[in-house]
């Protein structure tokens, strides 16, 4: 989920331009202690991050970040490795673990600790990649009957989410508090389609003209769902689906790719767009290094979800360390006259 409000140029006479652009303030993350570098997913309204950070050891943790602290959350038992990709207004954070042996599971922590989801009957795998207010899970598992599916995973127990008519495999990415979901499933002709689930029925939201396939990553409160899809000659394109129809939100000037990851209840998407943060609001492709101080140094990659309050995650490096650190934007407001 994110936010950013539009811009307004005022041209004076015929050489000024002048934008009260939203502009943004930095706030580094950090890492695990005595780690490396640090990379988020998800935001909730309180301001609460969550992500991975690297141990001293190289492997991977999970993280909650609040309130100015990284909390390292550990792994589940068995495991060295943990990534957290969704969490709550609660603060519940669900990822992924190992738990030794080769096998991935699910998790769920709260402040009792990590839980283990498990995984389909006979599967070695899962993933959980978002949670709802209401404590519904969704991410995907591994069967050795059907293979790679969604899930949905609530009152102690995975259900299998199924696939688009005869299609097959499948990710659930996220869910939002009416319980509708997203994500994609392969179709019979073995393309990637992007779906929203609501009531037991999963319906294909297509693709945008000329492309083959597309994936949806986040889904809001107010029911927008913004993901990516294939426009063909080898490019893809961030979009937006709501009221049935899929929108193209468009690339960079100049640019081929964009990805939208995250979007908020006020329509406001980010992502990223030729390896540089984005967000798209009111029609419009915004680099989002272009709205951050230029001291300290920052180059924005990606930016992952936005909140109500319009504050923004995301990955980027810090140009004086060389180090690539999970990053919180804070809207400080039109930044007054500022020259184009």
């Amino acid at each position: 989920m994110s936010r950013l409000n539009s811009g307004l140029c005022l041209c004076l006479l015929l050489s000024s331009c002048w934008c009260a652009a939203q502009r943004y303030e930095v706030t580094d993350l950090g890492s695990c202690p005595g780690g490396g570098m640090s990379q988020s997913y998800a935001i909730n309204n309180h301001n609460q991050v969550s992500g991975y950070c690297t141990t001293p050891d190289g492997n991977k943790h999970a993280f909650r970040w609040s309130d100015g602290a990284m909390q390292d959350l550990g792994t589940l038992a068995g495991g060295t490795f943990s990534i957290a990709y969704g969490i709550n207004e609660a603060g519940q954070v669900v990822g992924v673990s190992d738990v030794g042996a080769g096998d991935w599971h699910a998790f769920l922590w709260s402040d009792d600790g990590m839980r283990d989801l498990g995984s389909f009957a006979g599967g070695h795998y899962s993933e959980a990649y978002d949670i709802n207010n209401g404590g519904k899970i969704v991410g995907d598992a591994y069967s050795v009957t059907v293979g790679r599916r969604p899930f949905l995973y609530f009152h102690n127990s995975m259900w299998d989410l199924g696939t688009l008519p005869n299609g097959h495999g499948g990710q659930a990415f996220s869910i939002n508090d009416a319980g509708l979901v997203v994500g994609y499933t392969i179709t019979q002709t073995n393309d990637m389609h992007a779906f929203l689930r609501s009531k037991d029925v999963m319906r294909d939201l297509g693709t945008l003209p000329q492309g083959k396939w597309s994936q949806a990553c986040a889904v809001s409160n107010s029911g927008h769902v913004v993901g990516v899809a294939d426009v063909g000659e080898n490019r893809f394109h961030a979009f937006m689906w709501t009221k049935g129809v899929m929108h193209d939100l468009g690339a960079l000037p100049g640019g081929k790719t964009s990805w939208a990851f995250g979007v908020n209840s006020a329509g406001k998407a980010v992502g990223q767009a030729d390896n540089v943060a984005v967000l798209f609001s009111e029609g419009k492709v915004r680099d989002l290094n272009t709205l951050i101080p230029s001291e300290p140094g920052w180059t924005l990659f990606e930016a992952r979800a936005i909140n109500a309050s319009g504050l923004i995650t995301g990955t980027g490096l810090i140009l004086a360390t060389g180090t690539v650190h999970a990053y919180l934007l804070r809207p400080i407001g039109p930044a007054g006259s500022r020259p184009h």
